[in-house]
């Protein structure tokens, strides 16, 4: 039926095939036509081959692959999943030309990279819906409903979209091919993100082109840095926006002994991008100290630092978030994903065992000097975000604040909140991260 009122719809008419007296064209013939692909034939017909690598998805069974059609005919399927009640996606077919869909009224579909970035023209990437059909989630089902169901970051604050574990591309009309089933990533094959050393690179562009001075996030105690583009949507659009991630994520290298070597190899990192000021850099939880570490290196080395902000990290206090919550994964699933709340969504999007490995090393290396690290002296000014749900008893917010005012020369623009510490990249708070980012950005721009 979806298909069928596509077809009345888009203007045209829709053909079952009832035959036509022998010899004669049906007496619409003029008129555009629909055939839903399981119609009958009648009237003159033309051959259709699909190619191999273009058949059309969802249907029961291996779809065909050569039809006899009407000659003005247009055959139409509709893409569905169950998440979304039934079809979401208008399929239409040409002979020679792999089908094409777009989807259907108050749907939206992306096709993005592993960073949920949208991929260039043509180019293939994981294909996601959103909309108001859109289920919430599987009932009984939290495991199975992060896995799939992720936070949308081109639509509204709270909004989700459901990785379909397809594939697909967008023609120079902006209509999608979905990939064949060669070409899917099912649910149990699905290639796992965060495995190419480009992945876990020390220095990965989450957004490459703009004409501003890049912003530096440096990553948390688990080392990966994937977590701030949840960040990108809230800020300027033509601001490049590079992570710091640590060595040893993609495989076996020399670690870092002390905090002062990380601060020397990332600045060598970040000036292959940048080789002079203004700075921008910004750092969640154990990568804020590192952040306001490496500000302290460019203020003594005379380079102008923009920007320094740090997401609910304290000195002395991150201890906690890097020994306690953040320990090396245990043995039983359960303290595993406890041992890894800050990259949780990491986690959910597919780490394999491997990474997980490499990055409890990165966690059993920090450990050993990060308690005894002793935030330098930087003249500059502080953005401080504080995450208020979780706090601990010996550092409410008060002191949070205070902790800093020793190493910090400038003023400290503190901003509260109201999530846990390992919420800060969700959509509301990551919205609001954003926004403040933004303003200190023009705001340095125009002094």
């Amino acid at each position: 039926m979806t298909q069928l009122l596509a077809a009345l719809c888009a203007g045209a008419g829709v053909r079952f095939g009832a035959p036509a007296p022998h010899g004669q064209p049906p007496a619409d013939a003029a008129r555009p036509q629909v055939m839903l692909l399981n119609g009958g034939e009648g009237g003159p017909v033309t051959r259709f081959d699909l190619p191999p690598d273009a058949a059309p998805a969802g249907g029961d069974g291996a779809p065909p692959t050569r039809f006899e059609l009407p000659a003005n005919a247009t055959p139409v399927s509709g893409h569905a999943t169950a998440e979304t009640a039934g079809v979401w996606l208008d399929l239409r077919f040409a002979p020679g030309q792999p089908p094409s869909a777009q989807p259907v009224w108050n749907t939206r579909a992306y096709v993005l990279d592993d960073f949920l970035r949208p991929v260039p023209q043509g180019a293939v990437g994981d294909l996601y819906v959103a909309g108001a059909a859109l289920a919430r989630g599987y009932a009984g089902a939290p495991d199975a409903t992060a896995e799939r169901f992720v936070a949308c970051p081109y639509g509204p604050d709270g909004d989700r979209m459901l990785r379909t574990d397809e594939r697909a591309k967008r023609t120079s009309a902006g209509l999608l091919v979905v990939r064949d089933e060669d070409h899917r990533r099912s649910t149990g094959t699905a290639r796992r993100v965060g495995r190419g050393s480009g992945d876990l690179g020390v220095l990965l562009p989450l957004r490459a082109e703009g004409s501003r001075p890049p912003l530096f996030c440096v990553h948390p105690a688990m080392g990966l840095a994937w977590g701030y583009r949840s960040l990108l949507r809230h800020l300027p659009p033509d601001l490049p926006v590079y992570g710091i991630q640590a060595r040893g994520l993609a495989g076996p290298e020399p670690m870092p002994r002390s905090i002062d070597e990380m601060v020397t190899d990332y600045l060598l990192q970040i000036r292959t991008v940048q080789p002079t000021g203004p700075y921008h850099l910004i750092g969640s939880s154990f990568g804020g100290l590192l952040a306001q570490a490496i500000a302290a290196r460019l203020s003594d080395q005379d380079e102008e630092v923009a920007l320094l902000g740090v997401l609910d990290a304290y000195p002395g206090g991150v201890g906690r978030f890097v020994t306690t919550e953040e320990r090396p994964p245990g043995d039983g699933p359960d303290e595993r994903e406890r041992a890894m709340p800050a990259d949780m969504e990491a986690v959910r999007m597919g780490v394999d065992d491997r990474l997980r490995k490499n990055m409890a090393k990165v966690i059993r290396n920090a450990s050993a000097f990060v308690p005894d690290h002793t935030p330098p002296s930087y003249p500059g000014d502080l953005l401080l975000f504080i995450a208020t749900e979780d706090r601990p008893t010996e550092l409410p917010v008060p002191v949070a604040i205070d902790s800093w005012r020793p190493c910090i020369g400038g003023d400290i623009d503190a901003h509260e909140l109201a999530v846990g510490h390992y919420d800060m990249f969700q959509p509301e708070p990551a919205a609001h991260i954003g926004r403040v980012i933004t303003a200190a950005l023009e705001a340095s721009a125009d002094a």
